[in-house]
């Protein structure tokens, strides 16, 4: 009898979605004293230009479910979701244009406008669910916050880049070596 050849999530898989997760919670967490700067984003930033935008997609949503089981849930939850899903998506299609695929120092410059992404999307969709009066003075009260957050993704991209572009390399079979 033919066995199915369709796993689609064999424990190799599995197990490197859980380690991307586990980092990006502990790193989280380990950065709760400084406001906005967590290697979390950076982390999704990377594995959404290194990896698959599924893969991406799953390890945003398993990391922030459970660092806001700990820190906290709340309704920022969804805006979260939204924002995070909304920059990872925006940096995967980036990642398909050349000078950017080139150059980590602009990669790491765009990781900073998606922390500036980021708090604009959160604050639009907070002053939606809480029906604030207005959505630029909620939105210029967290500004500071947001460039926090847009530096913490610079650096912390800067610093993880070769980390990723190692464990991404493409792996090359003797057989295929000429």
């Amino acid at each position: 009898m033919r066995q199915p050849t369709f796993l689609r999530f064999p424990t190799r898989r599995i197990t490197t979605l859980a380690l991307f997760s586990a980092s990006c919670i502990v790193g989280r967490l380990l950065f709760t004293w400084i406001p906005n700067v967590q290697p979390m984003s950076a982390i999704l930033l990377l594995l959404a230009f290194y990896g698959s935008y599924a893969d991406t997609l799953i390890v945003t949503i398993v990391s922030l479910l459970g660092t806001n089981l700990y820190l906290g849930m709340g309704s920022w939850t969804i805006s979260q979701l939204l924002a995070f899903s909304s920059i990872v998506t925006l940096f995967h299609f980036l990642s398909k244009i050349t000078l950017i695929r080139r150059h980590t120092f602009l990669q790491a410059l765009i990781a900073f406008f998606c922390g500036l992404c980021y708090g604009l999307i959160v604050s639009r969709v907070e002053v939606f669910l809480y029906q604030l009066p207005s959505f630029w003075a909620y939105y210029f009260q967290g500004l500071f916050f947001d460039v926090l957050h847009g530096s913490g993704n610079f650096v912390f991209y800067l610093l993880l880049a070769p980390v990723f572009k190692r464990v991404f390399k493409p792996v090359i079979h003797p057989s295929k070596v000429e």
